[in-house]
């Protein structure tokens, strides 16, 4: 059975890959074979909150038909020091990537800042503090 760390490790390597590859990361999830064996990924893509909406509750059904019990979630986010507005709307806006992990004994996650030189080309992801407690809908998905 693969334990969240390594699950995390995958989706740190999967989002490296695309982002050195493609310049840019959608939102994507990593399904662990119910029987623990082998991931499967599943791009999600969305233009508003709406769609969104409609994206979780398909990939919810889905997994369930699945059985899916052990799954991650990695995405491209805008970070801010400003909580009174959303980060994409603020000025000192900064780029990440955040994966959260799910099984049904708990969850975890980890989050990286997006290095770029100055053409944009990505440098690295560097390392941030993780963002305990988690929260959010991704982890709503079991």
């Amino acid at each position: 059975m693969m334990d969240l760390d390594n699950l995390l490790e995958s989706a740190e390597a999967y989002s490296r890959d695309i982002l050195a590859k493609t310049g840019q990361l959608p939102s994507t999830f990593l399904f662990v074979n119910p029987l623990g064996k082998g991931i499967t990924i599943a791009v999600a893509h969305w233009a508003n909150d709406k769609e969104k909406h409609k994206a979780q509750i398909a990939m919810k059904r889905h997994m369930q038909k699945l059985r899916i019990n052990t799954y991650a979630f990695v995405a491209e986010v805008f970070m801010s020091n400003d909580p009174t507005r959303r980060p994409s709307e603020c000025s000192d806006k900064r780029e990440g990537v955040i994966a959260v992990a799910r099984d049904p004994e708990g969850s975890k996650a980890k989050m990286w800042e997006i290095k770029r030189d100055y053409n944009g080309k990505i440098l690295d992801l560097e390392p941030l503090e993780s963002p305990e407690p988690i929260q959010g809908w991704a982890l709503d998905m079991i």
